[in-house]
């Protein structure tokens, strides 16, 4: 974890050798992986315990434990998703609109903006619906 974060120290201050660096532009050049990494159960009772409320003010979870499973279990679907995406691995045939939805619910924890944000900026759906049309169109033809 130390090393992940004097990472994302340094790639923050690569990318911004204008200014001095913010707690926020270190968290932003966290990999995907130190996210996973935080979100394990060992840290419950060291980090989130004591801050889930704060971070995730609109999560209407029971408990600790239970959300920062299920952004464990999200995490790990969006990260294996994003890699075959990567890889040029073909995703045709998954529910790209799920994994959209998937990417939107811890989002949507944090905040409502962002998710309007999201689905201002994103062009996932209109690109499977043109790709739906026109797989109709080959078939009625």
């Amino acid at each position: 974890m130390r090393k992940a974060l004097e990472e994302a120290q340094q790639q923050a201050k690569k990318d911004h050798t204008t200014r001095n660096i913010t707690n926020n532009d270190v968290v932003a050049c966290c990999k995907f992986h130190f996210w996973e990494l935080m979100l394990s159960t060992r840290f419950i009772n060291r980090i989130w315990e004591k801050s889930w409320k704060t971070c995730f003010p609109y999560a209407n979870h029971q408990s600790c434990d239970e959300l920062i499973l299920e952004l464990k279990l999200l995490t790990e679907k969006i990260r294996r998703f994003r890699n075959r995406v990567a890889h040029h691995e073909p995703i045709y045939s998954s529910n790209v609109k799920r994994y959209l939805d998937e990417i939107r619910i811890p989002i949507s924890y944090v905040s409502m903006d962002l998710v309007a944000r999201l689905n201002n900026s994103q062009k996932v759906d209109k690109a499977i619906d043109n790709l739906d049309h026109f797989l109709s169109d080959l078939k009625n033809k």
